[in-house]
């Protein structure tokens, strides 16, 4: 038995197309966020857009795909949470006081000091409890020096 081009078996058997979905379901914390919302059926391969409420976090993907009868994609909000003290940086400090806790978005500005630069971000960022942005402090080498050797001794001097 085989599919004709016109939809029907070459035998008794009727051929089945994909099948649409009927209304996305709800998430909690969150809304269906779509100009498509208000329709009674989505067909296959449709999507629908999510939003979070407010001071909450979408994780996973802003979508649900119409896939075959069945909406498709891991959507969840939560209160994002907060962080601990920022790490130390090597060599380098943070630039102002430093707080036991800080809430998600919160960022902490790194500083290196004299005959060192920053390499890399100048913050962190709080990120739902982890703390994100890389950086680090290199010594910089002096524009000259002068090495003089006097009785067993070396003398680096910079100039």
């Amino acid at each position: 038995i085989e599919c004709l081009e016109n939809g029907q078996w070459s035998g008794p058997y009727a051929c089945k197309g994909k099948s649409s979905c009927v209304a996305p379901p709800a998430i909690e914390n969150g809304d269906i966020w779509s100009s498509t919302f208000l329709r009674y059926s989505w067909d296959h391969g449709s999507t629908i857009e999510y939003r979070c409420h407010h001071n909450y976090i979408l994780f996973g993907q802003s979508h649900k795909t119409c896939n075959n009868g069945n909406w498709i994609g891991e959507i969840r909000c939560s209160i994002p949470v907060g962080c601990g003290m920022p790490p130390p940086l090597e060599f380098g400090d943070v630039q102002s006081s430093v707080k036991n806790n800080y809430d998600h978005g919160e960022r902490v500005e790194y500083i290196c000091p004299s005959y060192y630069t920053l390499d890399g971000q100048t913050h962190k960022t709080c990120s739902n409890g982890v703390w994100t942005g890389e950086m680090r402090c290199i010594r910089k080498l002096p524009s000259s020096l002068n090495i003089s050797y006097n009785h067993d001794y070396y003398y680096y001097y910079i100039i």
